[in-house]
């Protein structure tokens, strides 16, 4: 903001913007413990892999939801 202000671009507009953008620091994170997680995920997976594994996992716990939602609407 400093450099804007001294080049003359510092505007509402300008300050508005800076402020709606998403910092680093301000996303939300969630953390799960490697203990409550490692007997469902393999061993030797390292960190990347292990979040991977898990994205996977709940694609395919929603894919699963949807198919029985819709197994549920079509018994009716």
């Amino acid at each position: 903001m400093h450099k804007a202000m001294r080049e003359g671009r510092l505007t509402m507009e300008y300050i508005e913007n800076l402020m709606s953008q998403e910092k680093a620091n301000q996303r939300e994170t969630i953390k799960l413990s490697s203990e409550r997680i490692r007997s469902y995920v393999p061993k030797k997976y390292n960190a990347k892999q292990t979040e991977d594994f898990i994205i996977k996992a709940l694609e395919h716990y929603q894919r699963y939801l949807k198919r029985h939602r819709e197994q549920d609407w079509g018994a009716r």
